[in-house]
């Protein structure tokens, strides 16, 4: 050590001595041994000398019993004693914090932003639908025999409600009411005709209390003999004049092509966020379809359900009593919570890889720890020759540890 450093060392060993303690020193130094109050000198395994100098003063009461409790290094001093020496190499450490913050930053950035997109599409559904309102329909079976489509097209045909089944969930508790709905998906046979345009319809669906005016781009709901029509369709059809408008609708009733004329009300779905936004379909009044079926000889079955709740703090028990009796619920809520599924997987995969960084800056936080034991052994040599144990070294150093990843994850969630 430098001269000042050494003087300040034997200080304190003189102090220590002078309260009753034995203090044996091994040195080369004539200085360092000139402070002792006995030397002895060994040369080639021999004593070559014993002589005993000034005796020290002792500030001891041998009257008092002395205590033998060992002294913790308190954990306060120990995180002193890291600051200080993360002070040494302040621009080392402020490099490893920043490193370490990144591999934190990422990880809560990618989990944010899959949830933040879950939370968005999830609220953008809610908003087009009523809240209050739970869609029910039955299992679907694949056949090729759909009342609405030729036995040439397969289509999804799902099983009709009958009148005891619809009594049987209008009695569900906290349901006010159940109102009928139709839903017919990749029949083809279906048509619109406006002004020598002619356009083939994905979907048909039917008008409920599940939809709301947010989603119509213009017009409003359809009464008797209207209908609301797509934005895909009114693409096609002519969007700017459509509404108000008389279209021809060709639909596949019983075994026979039906034609009829209904008034378009509205545009139906916002190009931003409506779940069919460029598939062509249109939504019908219930009424008015089952009265184009019963004047073609075909009776209508319902094969959708929309029961409405009487408040939407019972919405979800609800939903889960109908999964209990054998029902599926919305298609788009099915569609939707496979998304999310997907959506989940792909948000924790991310953050995983991101978590890679992050195992990579905790080991880069080991290397430089282990880098500051190597530079300091005669620190760690002082602090052992005046008292301290192998764990209070330990705790100084963990200490350290302890702080770059406190301040790595305060960057990390700043940034």
């Amino acid at each position: 050590l430098d001269s000042e450093t050494s003087m300040q060392i034997l200080d304190i060993i003189t102090k220590i001595a002078k309260r009753g303690k034995l203090v044996i020193m091994v040195t080369h130094s004539e200085k360092v041994a000139s402070i002792s109050s006995r030397i002895i000198k060994i040369s080639d395994g021999l004593i070559i000398e014993d002589k005993k100098l000034e005796q020290l003063n002792l500030s001891v009461d041998n009257d008092k019993e002395v205590k033998k409790d060992k002294q913790n290094l308190s954990f306060i001093a120990a995180i002193k004693l890291a600051l200080n020496n993360m002070k040494e190499k302040l621009v080392r450490n402020i490099l490893v914090a920043l490193g370490s913050s990144i591999g934190i930053a990422s990880v809560i950035i990618m989990l944010s932003i899959g949830n933040g997109v879950e939370t968005y599409i999830t609220d953008t559904m809610k908003g087009f639908v009523n809240p209050l309102v739970i869609e029910v329909n039955q299992k679907v079976e694949d056949k090729g025999n759909n009342k609405f489509g030729p036995p040439a097209v397969v289509t999804e045909l799902a099983k009709p409600f009958s009148e005891t089944e619809i009594n049987k969930l209008a009695k569900i508790n906290n349901v006010e009411k159940v109102e009928k709905g139709f839903t017919v998906m990749g029949n083809f046979s279906n048509k619109i005709s406006y002004n020598n345009k002619t356009e083939t319809l994905q979907y048909l669906l039917t008008v409920s209390s599940n939809v709301t005016s947010k989603n119509i781009a213009s017009g409003s709901f359809p009464k008797s003999k209207e209908i609301m029509i797509s934005n895909g369709v009114a693409r096609s059809l002519g969007k700017d004049i459509i509404v108000g408008k008389k279209v021809n609708i060709e639909l596949m009733i019983g075994e026979k092509v039906v034609k009829e004329d209904f008034i378009v009300s509205a545009i139906y779905g916002d190009s931003s966020s409506a779940m069919f936004s460029n598939a062509n379909y249109i939504l019908i009044n219930y009424n008015d379809l089952e009265a184009l079926a019963k004047k073609n000889d075909y009776k209508l079955e319902p094969t959708t359900l929309y029961l409405v709740a009487n408040d939407q703090k019972n919405v979800e028990d609800i939903k889960d009593t109908i999964e209990q009796m054998g029902y599926s619920g919305s298609k788009q809520e099915q569609i939707l919570n496979m998304f999310m599924d997907m959506l989940d997987v792909i948000t924790y995969v991310l953050a995983a890889i991101a978590g890679i960084s992050l195992v990579v800056s905790s080991i880069m936080i080991l290397v430089v720890l282990y880098i500051s034991v190597v530079e300091r052994t005669k620190e760690i040599g002082i602090l052992k020759a005046i008292g301290a144990r192998r764990k209070d070294i330990k705790r100084i150093f963990t200490a350290e540890s302890f702080l770059i990843g406190l301040f790595s994850g305060t960057i990390g969630i700043t940034i």
